[in-house]
């Protein structure tokens, strides 16, 4: 996260809208007259496998879900999580000891050294993970941006520009490892809530007048090989250790820690932010057998409701998917009732009214379809200009999803082949300019190939198995 603000209220007859629909174009948009583009899947080339795709909470925003009347609050929920009328979020991620808000108001389950007060939770965020949980998401994952203001060197929560004492003191490493470990057996003995993945900080690189701290690679090598990790152990901890979410796409923060075998035992997960960095293969973690995560991503730019915002998301998912490997895609927060931005999938006006995102509907072709335990497989990536996809299948089950984005303005015919020759038909679900993961009818398939045209501007999941 780059920014923490304050609410704004949004007012006006033209922000009172429910759901984001950009008008359909006028008339029927021309198929290109080229060849149609023809792509293959591999049904026996396995990849990584899909842990799950969500959103957080963080910073106020879980209140401002909550706080919405409940038949409104109920659709909202729906759009999150239900894979029915929802884009069927698996991932909740929430701010370690976000007391009733934001973790810039000072709370902290431990304000002075031993001494532990749960009373400032629960809060919304443990609402919004009970919410979850009633869809069937079981991967909450959780991030400190700060540890408590008493073991840093600056004694505050937060940075800032040339504050070069915003950094976790060495003699409190072993009290910081306490207090996560406390906090995620805590979530489970006071609220029944599993913390399955615990990161060690959020953005150690960055600075900042918020909540913040400063690590270096080093420093997190140290601190999970001598006391994080022993003290898990000696506590049972079971969440799975995440480091060390830079702001970046890379994995530089994590490299002594990695090429450590006494650190890197205690490590399950190497996750980055995606808030620059070429996205590509983070090879040492992969080579150490170590699951990748993206864990946030947004733009900050004025709010952009439409399709062509809904396609660059699609396209960025994607891209963490067939290139980065990644085993989890995150945006930054499931809503947003603070910014006029695009920070959030959907944006709250008002007290009751909102916007749904295009992108939340393209992050849905992949979110819904797409579940934890299913494999990425081999497929054509980028098999036409303005054309890219990838594709997924249940090894058990035998389901397949693959996800088409067609970036062009104008109609595709597109053939796909390389599936079971068991598969008849399949089903698209297609997101567009005027369509929001709309069921569309069967396709017949024969010998494990279709033919079919691609919207324009859009983005189509093919399931069936």
């Amino acid at each position: 996260m780059r920014t923490q603000t304050t609410k704004i209220a949004l007012i006006g007859a033209a922000a009172l809208v429910l759901m984001a629909a950009p008008a359909a174009f006028g008339h029927a948009a021309p198929t290109i007259t080229h060849p149609e583009v023809n792509a293959s899947v591999n049904w026996n080339a396995p990849k990584q496998v899909i842990v799950g795709f969500g959103a957080s909470g963080a910073f106020g925003q879980a209140a401002n879900l909550e706080s919405f009347p409940a038949p409104t609050r109920t659709k909202l929920l729906n759009l999150l999580f239900s894979t029915k009328s929802g884009i069927g979020l698996t991932v909740v991620r929430s701010l370690v000891n976000d007391g009733n808000g934001s973790e810039g108001n000072g709370l902290t389950i431990e304000p002075s050294p031993g001494t532990w007060d749960w009373s400032i939770l629960p809060d919304a965020q443990i609402w919004l993970m009970r919410q979850a949980a009633k869809y069937g998401v079981k991967t909450f994952m959780a991030t400190p941006w700060s540890p408590p203001a008493w073991m840093k060197a600056n004694d505050s929560l937060a940075g800032g520009s040339g504050n070069t004492l915003n950094y976790l003191l060495p003699k409190y490493y072993h009290a910081y490892a306490v207090y996560l470990a406390n906090y995620v057996n805590g979530y489970w003995t006071h609220f029944h809530i599993r913390i399955t993945d615990i990161s060690v900080q959020n953005e150690p690189d960055q600075n900042q007048t918020y909540a913040s701290a400063i690590w270096t690679p080093e420093q997190f090598n140290t601190f999970i090989k001598d006391d994080l990790g022993p003290v898990f152990a000696a506590k049972g901890v079971k969440a799975k250790v995440i480091m060390p979410e830079q702001s970046f796409w890379g994995e530089q923060y994590a490299l002594p820690t990695l090429n450590d075998p006494a650190a890197a035992k205690y490590v399950s997960i190497v996750a980055a932010h995606g808030y620059g960095g070429t996205i590509a293969p983070l090879t040492v973690a992969e080579s150490k057998g170590k699951q990748v995560w993206e864990t946030e991503y947004s733009t900050f730019t004025t709010e952009d409701p439409s399709i062509t915002n809904g396609i660059a998301v699609a396209q960025t998912i994607n891209q963490y998917l067939t290139v980065a490997d990644v085993s989890v895609w995150n945006y930054w927060w499931l809503v947003n009732g603070q910014t006029n931005d695009n920070e959030g999938l959907i944006n709250l006006l008002g007290e009751s009214s909102y916007i749904a995102n295009k992108r939340l509907f393209t992050m849905g072709n992949f979110s819904r379809f797409i579940r934890p335990g299913d494999y990425r497989i081999g497929s054509s990536v980028n098999p036409a200009p303005g054309i890219s996809m990838s594709a997924y299948r249940n090894r058990k089950t035998g389901q397949f999803a693959v996800v088409v984005i067609n970036a062009n303005a104008a109609r595709e015919s597109y053939a796909l082949a390389g599936l079971p020759l068991s598969v008849g038909s399949t089903t698209p679900y297609v997101t567009s300019a005027s369509q929001n993961l709309a069921q569309e009818a069967k396709v017949s398939v024969t010998a494990g190939r279709f033919v079919t045209t691609l919207a324009p501007m859009s983005v189509t999941t093919f399931v069936g198995g």
